[in-house]
């Protein structure tokens, strides 16, 4: 299946309360489905006014992993690309995980970055 997306691509995203979001789409695995990406700010009230502008990864509102099903149905509009992708300044982030009823301790997680094609 040819993904319409890539490393670098960037997304606009639907918001539920109207208007939309830009993601950049950071690291995809080769076969689809995980995607890490960075979110940025503010709301936009129209896709029409939606541009590449501004797209710094210091400036990230988010730093999400997520499916790629609002792509692959369209739902999603690839804007297009960071300008002079490089994949070393959108460094792959530490998460936590929390257990949703506040039994335990949070739990940091690393995911690789060592091989472009790993699995998030």
């Amino acid at each position: 299946m040819n993904l319409p997306y890539s490393e670098g691509s960037v997304v606009l995203v639907p918001l539920r309360k109207g208007g939309y979001g830009r993601g950049v789409v950071a690291r995809a695995s080769p076969k689809g489905k995980g995607l890490l990406g960075y979110v940025f700010g503010p709301r936009l009230p129209s896709a029409e006014i939606a541009n590449l502008d501004g797209l710094d990864p210091s400036t990230a509102l988010l730093r999400v992993i997520f499916g790629d099903l609002g792509l692959i149905n369209g739902e999603w509009q690839i804007l297009g690309a960071v300008p002079k992708w490089d994949r070393t300044q959108w460094p792959m982030p530490d998460f936590v995980r929390r257990d949703p009823l506040g039994r335990g301790k949070p739990i940091l997680v690393r995911y690789s970055d060592a091989a472009q094609g790993n699995r998030i």
